[in-house]
Protein backbone atom coordinates (compact mmCIF):
# COMPACT_ATOMS: atom_id res chain seq x y z
CA UNK A 1 0.00 0.00 0.00
CA UNK A 2 2.76 2.44 0.95
CA UNK A 3 4.58 1.88 -2.36
CA UNK A 4 1.40 2.56 -4.30
CA UNK A 5 0.85 5.85 -2.49
CA UNK A 6 4.47 6.94 -3.08
CA UNK A 7 4.23 6.00 -6.77
CA UNK A 8 1.01 7.97 -7.09
CA UNK A 9 2.56 11.03 -5.46
CA UNK A 10 5.65 10.85 -7.68
CA UNK A 11 3.52 10.36 -10.81
CA UNK A 12 1.33 13.36 -9.93
CA UNK A 13 4.39 15.52 -9.24
CA UNK A 14 5.92 14.69 -12.62
CA UNK A 15 2.61 15.14 -14.43
CA UNK A 16 2.10 18.53 -12.79
CA UNK A 17 5.59 19.69 -13.85
CA UNK A 18 4.99 18.50 -17.44
CA UNK A 19 1.68 20.36 -17.62
CA UNK A 20 3.37 23.55 -16.32
CA UNK A 21 6.16 23.02 -18.89
CA UNK A 22 8.75 22.90 -16.08
CA UNK A 23 9.80 19.41 -17.17
CA UNK A 24 10.21 18.04 -20.67
CA UNK A 25 9.82 14.27 -21.02
CA UNK A 26 11.12 12.71 -24.21
CA UNK A 27 11.88 9.28 -25.63
CA UNK A 28 15.44 7.96 -25.41
CA UNK A 29 16.30 5.06 -27.69
CA UNK A 30 17.63 1.86 -26.17
CA UNK A 31 20.99 2.48 -27.86
CA UNK A 32 21.38 5.77 -25.94
CA UNK A 33 20.35 4.46 -22.50
CA UNK A 34 23.47 5.14 -20.39
CA UNK A 35 21.93 3.33 -17.41
CA UNK A 36 22.27 0.07 -19.34
CA UNK A 37 26.05 0.33 -18.97
CA UNK A 38 25.65 0.15 -15.20
CA UNK A 39 22.94 -2.52 -15.02
CA UNK A 40 23.75 -5.18 -17.60
CA UNK A 41 26.62 -6.31 -19.78
CA UNK A 42 26.76 -4.87 -23.27
CA UNK A 43 27.87 -6.69 -26.41
CA UNK A 44 31.53 -6.01 -27.20
CA UNK A 45 30.94 -3.54 -30.08
CA UNK A 46 28.65 -1.33 -27.95
CA UNK A 47 31.00 -1.24 -24.98
CA UNK A 48 33.93 -0.47 -27.28
CA UNK A 49 32.05 2.50 -28.78
CA UNK A 50 31.29 3.88 -25.30
CA UNK A 51 34.92 3.57 -24.23
CA UNK A 52 36.26 5.35 -27.31
CA UNK A 53 33.90 8.35 -27.16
Amino acid sequence: MKDTVLYSLAHNLVLEKVIRKELNVSHVSAQDQWADVLTKPLPLPDSFILETN
